[in-house]
């Protein structure tokens, strides 16, 4: 399990922009709320969820997933 996440880890660096790979870390990796994560980067907790949504659909479309 722990060689998963690494990889998943090691994939939305490669994977995901800046501003994606953050709001991923802060949510699936450092447990933030969206609301929390919102109100550091300016922006909604609905914008945020979007974004996040919209990262983990990249992770999981790509080949070397680790959860498939």
């Amino acid at each position: 399990m722990l060689r998963n996440v690494l990889q998943l880890r090691d994939l939305a660096r490669e994977a995901l922009s800046d501003q994606d790979r953050e709001i991923f870390f802060e949510i699936h990796f450092r447990m933030c709320s969206r609301k929390e994560v919102g109100e550091r980067l300016g922006l909604t907790s609905q914008r945020i969820g979007q974004i996040y949504n919209a990262a983990l659909r990249t992770l999981e479309a790509h080949p070397d997933y680790p959860f498939k």
